[in-house]
């Protein structure tokens, strides 16, 4: 009986341990946010603040520099069952959706492809003016099990290219939780 009781410890003790992210695989001078209310591992620059850890996650640059990535999730659309689906939903499509948020949007970059945690994935730059400041925007796009994620990094027109290598890696370093 004594033996039992240490096999089921020593088992349930294990997949305790292996359910953790383990240090071994954070990504060098990054950090990551713990949330069990999203499906992803959001890992940013240790230098930079975690500035949301609710259903949405964001992070900045600093208290001088509010540049920022932040990463939403909400089911798709009915009928949508993939980034390119969304992209183009119907009548309207993600360019006209952004027009509505953004009245002097200039799209910069128009849809290229890539991915966001090894999900197929698009990615738009443009900027926009919000509250009178003109901004920015490089948004990556995805559709993973019935929701879009949009990865959004956001700066002012004078910061934007200072983080491009931070940005990078975050993106690199996006990951789904199996």
């Amino acid at each position: 009986m004594k033996r039992l009781f240490l096999v089921v410890l020593l088992i349930l003790a294990f997949t305790l341990v292996s359910c953790s992210k383990e240090e071994s695989t954070m990504p060098d001078g990054m950090t990551y946010s713990e949330n069990g209310a999203v499906d992803y591992y959001f890992y940013y620059p240790e230098e930079w603040t975690l500035d949301r850890n609710d259903g949405m996650v964001s992070a900045y640059v600093s208290e001088k520099d509010h540049s920022n990535v932040s990463v939403t999730a909400f089911t798709a659309p009915q009928g949508v069952n993939s980034v390119d689906g969304y992209i183009s939903m119907g009548e309207t499509n993600y360019f006209d959706h952004l027009k509505e948020n953004f009245t002097d949007i200039t799209l910069l970059s128009d849809g290229e492809e890539t991915t966001l945690g090894e999900v197929p994935a698009r990615q738009y730059v443009f900027t926009a003016t919000v509250a009178g400041d003109e901004y920015k925007f490089r948004q990556v796009v995805a559709y993973r099990y019935g929701y879009i994620y949009i990865l959004t990094y956001t700066s002012t027109l004078d910061a934007f290219d200072l983080h491009t290598d931070d940005v990078n890696s975050i993106i690199k370093e996006f990951e789904f939780k199996k």
